[in-house]
């Protein structure tokens, strides 16, 4: 596949605080990678709607998850539904 027909690699950050750390990681991993990748953060999350919502907009865009949750309810429920 050619540079310009590469598909775009989406990373959507969880957090319950600000996301720096995950964020920090992902964008280490990433620069291993000859990839465009946007990273979408959701950060302050502090209920399992709003967690689980995060969920399924990742799953509808088909991208990668990555979450630092503190909250074992909230972790537990995105394990859950991933």
């Amino acid at each position: 596949m050619s540079k310009d027909k590469k598909k775009r690699l989406t990373v959507i950050i969880l957090s319950g605080g600000t996301g720096r750390p995950a964020d920090d990681i992902v964008t280490a991993a990433l620069a291993q990678f000859d990839t465009a990748a946007e990273i979408i953060k959701k950060t302050g999350v502090r209920t399992i709607r709003a967690a689980t919502a995060t969920v399924r907009s990742a799953a509808d865009a088909k991208g990668i998850l990555c979450h630092t949750l503190v909250s074992p309810k909230i972790r537990a429920a995105v394990t859950e539904q991933s």
